[in-house]
């Protein structure tokens, strides 16, 4: 049988995944505009907040004990690095295949320009949660 997180740690992993919910919804109503339709405003929302929020996830709950607090900095960083481009990459994949699916090919152009601005979203999210968890920390 699973072991369940301890009751605080639910507490506020259910928190954490409200906020990321909250993001979700406000970067969707942000950057409709953007999209051809409201259904791929939606996924593109979607799979970008679900990585940030995986990498956010991943940093805090395995990295940061498994490497940072053990002194393995410069593994931590590569390790935090290769998921964040990796989580960036699979979110970029789903985008684009709604999209050629939703429009046809010529959807989808400048794949390094989308992949530099997702990868910045990613660097912006998981360095606001990093922030977020240390201020509530010294609380």
């Amino acid at each position: 049988m699973a072991r369940l997180a301890p009751q605080p740690l639910r507490g506020w992993l259910l928190a954490s995944l409200l906020l990321w919910v909250a993001i979700g919804i406000g970067w969707l109503r942000l950057t409709r505009g953007f999209h051809a339709t409201d259904q791929l405003a939606a996924i593109a929302t979607a799979s970008l907040v679900t990585a940030y929020a995986a990498a956010a996830y991943l940093n805090h709950l395995v990295l940061i004990p498994r490497y940072w607090r053990t002194g393995q900095h410069k593994r931590y960083a590569l390790t935090l690095l290769a998921a964040m481009l990796t989580l960036t990459a699979i979110a970029l994949a789903v985008l684009r295949t709604f999209y050629i699916r939703a429009i046809g090919p010529a959807a989808v152009n400048r794949l390094e320009v989308d992949f530099a601005l997702d990868f910045f979203g990613m660097l912006v999210h998981v360095s606001a949660a990093a922030l977020v968890v240390h201020v509530l920390r010294k609380r």
